[in-house]
């Protein structure tokens, strides 16, 4: 489970980086 989890923070944080990308 350690493992999903570490592939679901890094998708978010992903996300979070590409959103500020967009907006930068």
């Amino acid at each position: 489970m350690a493992f999903l989890d570490d592939l679901a923070d890094r998708g978010i944080e992903a996300q979070v980086f590409e959103g500020e990308r967009s907006l930068a």
